[in-house]
Formats: structure tokens, C-alpha cells, sequence
């Protein structure tokens, strides 16, 4: 672990009563429209077409059992673009070790549990890119409606504007 990583946690998971981007907000809408009157949606619901401006930011995370791990599936081009690299096929535990992997899927674990979407403030720490501020929304999406086998990740990267954002 490098030198100038935080010793807290870089990522707080927050209610999905209020978003800084009002695009994830919509987001969440969305998300509930498509689940109708099931615990999750699926991928299948979702049409690239109507999340047209969003592409570029999202991320599918698979999410496989027994052990439980979590791999890039898609990684969306403006993401790549801005970090500096594209790790779409990587398992996070291969690009990730000890603390670093925990706080980095500490999200992805709670939404296996349960099963609604979680609102997400933190750095790009993981990524060494700590100087990049992001606000997320983590969704968790089930073939079967009751397991979570994918997570649909809608990040914007801005200067912060709320007080629970990281110091």
C-alpha cells in the first residue's frame, strides 16, 4: 500500500434520499421502473438507447459466488478515459489486496445483502487517482429477481458540494 493512501476509508456509503447530481437521481428512477413489482431488475430490462448519456459512465460489475467475487464486465470509456486505464475483465481482488480490496467492494458486499441501491461518496484512492472526487449509485441487478448477479455502477466526477463528503 502506498505511502499517501488514507488510513479511513475513502468511500462512504449514504442513503439514496438525496444525490449532488441530479442524473443519478434519475437513475434511481429508472432502476425502480424497471424492477415493477420485483425486488431487482435485470440487465435485459435495461435499453442502452434510453441511458444513451450515461453510457460513457457506467460500469457492470459481475458478481460471482462461491467465493464471492467481483469482476469488471464493462468499464464505460469516459471512465477509462479519465483514469488512465481500462480494467474491464479484471477481478477487483486481483487488482486490489488486504484493505485496499475491502473498501473498494465494500458496497457491491452490502448490496449482496440488501438487495437495494446504495449512494456513494469518495475518491478515486483505488484507482491512484485519489485527487478525483466521485459521486456514485451503486444497483444491484438479479437474473432470477432474487440474486444479485450484476451491479450497475452511474458515477459522476465533480468538486464536492455536500458536508458528508470525504474531507
Amino acid at each position: 500500500m502506498a505511502s499517501s493512501f488514507p488510513q479511513e476509508p475513502w468511500v462512504k456509503i449514504l442513503p439514496t434520499d438525496a444525490f449532488d447530481n441530479a442524473r443519478l437521481a434519475e437513475i434511481l428512477e429508472l432502476w425502480h421502473l424497471k424492477r415493477g413489482d420485483r425486488l431487482m431488475p435485470s440487465r435485459r430490462d435495461f435499453d442502452p438507447l434510453e441511458m444513451k448519456q450515461d453510457l460513457g459512465w457506467i460500469v457492470l460489475v459481475d458478481v460471482e459466488s462461491n467465493p464471492t467475487r467481483f469482476r469488471y464486465r464493462l468499464i464505460g470509456t469516459s471512465i477509462t478515459q479519465l483514469v488512465g486505464r481500462d480494467a474491464t475483465g479484471a477481478y477487483l481482488d486481483d487488482l486490489y489486496q488486504g484493505s485496499v480490496e475491502t473498501i473498494a467492494t465494500m458496497s457491491f458486499r452490502k448490496l449482496l445483502t440488501t438487495r437495494t441501491p446504495n449512494r456513494i461518496l469518495g475518491t478515486m484512492h483505488h484507482a491512484k487517482k485519489g485527487h478525483l472526487n466521485f459521486e456514485a449509485i451503486d444497483l444491484p441487478l438479479s437474473s432470477d429477481g432474487e440474486t444479485v448477479d450484476m451491479i450497475m455502477v452511474r458515477s459522476v466526477f465533480e468538486p464536492w458540494r455536500r458536508s458528508e463528503g470525504p474531507a
